[in-house]
């Protein structure tokens, strides 16, 4: 009887009640931005859309043929072909679901073993859906492809608000925005790690192993990512991180445009107007820009998928700001809530704690013309101070893109140790190391 009383009484305290879904310990937009929740990020990453390619079946001698066309001959000959497919999965902004489409691509007929998983992050492509690399030629998805050709299965986001195919994103992108370039990317992942049927695998096999690769904007998006993957994919092994040509401090950078003319002059009004629009409207960006240079600047963000460089009919820097504008901010400095959109979307801002266990391959040019040297140099060290392992790789004479392109094979000989398992030359780690020629072979 004394059994029965006892079971009966640990039957009458069970509790059958359905564990509260798990929301991430991270913080919401600030700067007077209207508050809201976020949603779980176990409900998010949930398949759409998914469809395979037929022109993105390319061969290792088509591979070959198309790292010419890109500026990557220094990585043939290709070890395998590669397979590629468009996704459009769910995911979230400010704590509304929404769609977000991406590029996922697989060796073909890949290395034996599973693969680990590459987060291909793309540098800047624009602004509108008809910018998003999934929706346009094969020159726009030729990197998830190469990079597939390594033995990785590559998930390359479209960013949220550019929508490849299907139906248009329901808000505009929020350009080097924190939040969403953690979230929309890593839920990416998440749709790819998830879904039923993959058809671009073949036999090889998925693992919960990720390294993160960001170029330019990509790189930005990717040290955000690292920074918040413990809480929105804790699922996820991350093993390195590699970022070439990141833009630095946002804030330093618009300065830097205000003192004198540089492709961060115009490039810094689309950033700044992007974040306000994230943020709710908080101000009227178009106020503070000579009016005569609107049309260019409306011609950047909706119809052009634009190039880095000075806009054409620009020669100063009051041929896109106004002048009682730059002349206050530079004696002043620049006011909120222009201030804290710029500083709260930077790497250095604190709002979410740093994650130093992940080691980071930090690759820039000395002769950046839209990222500066000093300005990355400065997050860099950034990041050492905050307790990462930072690898630093200057190039010698390198501009933006041309970093990027011709560091490619030694930022793929990290990575490839890192994920072998080899330890790092701790001599080189937060090491003040000299520029050289990253074009010559090691």
């Amino acid at each position: 009887m004394t059994v029965l009383f006892a079971l009966l009484s640990l039957l009458g305290c069970r509790d059958d009640e359905t564990p509260a879904p798990r929301l991430p310990d991270l913080p919401t937009a600030g700067c007077g931005s209207a508050a809201y929740d976020w949603l779980p990020p176990d409900s998010l990453g949930a398949v759409v859309e998914l469809e395979e390619e037929e022109d993105w079946a390319l061969s290792a001698t088509n591979l070959d043929a198309l790292l010419g066309l890109v500026d990557l001959d220094a990585l043939a000959p290709s070890p395998y072909g590669a397979r590629g497919a468009r996704l459009r999965y769910t995911t979230q902004d400010k704590g509304v679901e929404v769609e977000a489409t991406a590029m996922i691509a697989a060796p073909d007929p890949g290395p034996a073993g599973p693969l680990p998983t590459l987060l291909y992050l793309h540098p800047t492509t624009g602004m509108e859906d008809h910018c998003a690399p999934s929706g346009r030629d094969l020159l726009w998805t030729a990197v998830p492809l190469v990079l597939a050709s390594r033995g990785y299965l590559v998930v390359a986001p479209d960013y949220l608000g550019q929508n490849g195919f299907g139906d248009e994103a329901e808000t505009p992108h929020p350009y080097l925005a924190a939040d969403p370039a953690a979230v929309a990317t890593l839920d990416a992942v998440r749709a790819a790690w998830g879904a039923e049927d993959l058809p671009v695998l073949g036999d090889n096999e998925r693992t919960q192993r990720l390294a993160l690769f960001g170029a330019s904007q990509g790189a930005h998006h990717a040290l955000w990512a690292q920074r918040a993957a413990s809480e929105l994919l804790p699922e996820a092994e991350l093993d390195a991180v590699v970022v070439s040509s990141p833009p630095g401090a946002l804030d330093d950078m618009m300065r830097l445009g205000l003192e004198s003319l540089r492709i961060g002059t115009a490039g810094s009004a689309l950033i700044l107007h992007q974040l306000n629009e994230w943020h709710g409207g908080l101000g009227d960006v178009r106020a503070l820009l000579n009016p005569d240079f609107l049309p260019t600047f409306d011609e950047s963000l909706y119809e052009d998928c634009p190039e880095a460089k000075v806009p054409d009919g620009v020669d100063a820097v009051t041929d896109v700001w106004d002048l009682a504008f730059v002349e206050e901010t530079l004696s002043e400095g620049l006011a909120d809530p222009w201030a804290c959109m710029l500083e709260e979307s930077s790497v250095g801002h604190p709002r979410i704690p740093p994650a130093p266990e992940t080691p980071i391959l930090y690759v820039y040019g000395d002769a950046d013309e839209v990222s500066n040297p000093s300005l990355q140099a400065a997050e860099a060290a950034l990041l050492c101070a905050q307790g990462y392992d930072v690898e630093t790789l200057v190039c010698a004479g390198g501009g933006h893109t041309d970093t990027v392109l011709t560091s490619v094979p030694r930022q793929l000989d990290w990575l490839a140790a890192r994920l072998a398992g080899e330890p790092l030359d701790e001599d080189q780690l937060c090491a003040e190391v000299a520029a050289l020629d990253c074009a010559a072979a090691d």
